[in-house]
Order: structure tokens, then C-alpha cells, then sequence
């Protein structure tokens, strides 16, 4: 999509608009942990950091059929 230099929102500043607070999963933090964060504040995507860095998002739709719990581990 290319917006016109035009529009009516060029003179506004997309700081002006983001959404601050953001919730958030680290790399290390477990898909429930992931599930619980989109399901207590209803929301379908979570940014992935790793050291504060963005690194990717997971989706709902990315961890539906996954087990519920970690597959235990053999010793």
C-alpha cells in the first residue's frame, strides 16, 4: 500500500499514536506462559524479545495445537 505524502496524517508522528506499555514474551519464557498473557489481556499476538531486542511475534494461531504442557523430558 503507498500512501500519498497528501493525506491528512502526514504531519502526524507514528509516536503520537503507538501503543505504549506493551506486553511482551522473552525467548526463554515457556508457550504457556505465552497463552496466558494473550488470554488474560485478549489479545491474539505477543512481540518476542531477547535482550530487548524484538526478534520476532507469536500468534495464537502459532501455538494452537501445541500441547498444553512441555512434553516431559527423559532422563
Amino acid at each position: 500500500m503507498i500512501v500519498s505524502n497528501k493525506s491528512h496524517t502526514s504531519g502526524i508522528r507514528v509516536a503520537d499514536w503507538m501503543t505504549q506499555g506493551v506486553l511482551a514474551v522473552e525467548t526463554f519464557d515457556s508457550i504457556a506462559v505465552a497463552r496466558q498473557l494473550m488470554a488474560k489481556h485478549r489479545v491474539n499476538q505477543l512481540p518476542v524479545l531477547d535482550n530487548d531486542n524484538l526478534v520476532g511475534i507469536v500468534t495464537d494461531r502459532d501455538i494452537t495445537g501445541l500441547p498444553k504442557r512441555s512434553p516431559s523430558r527423559k532422563s
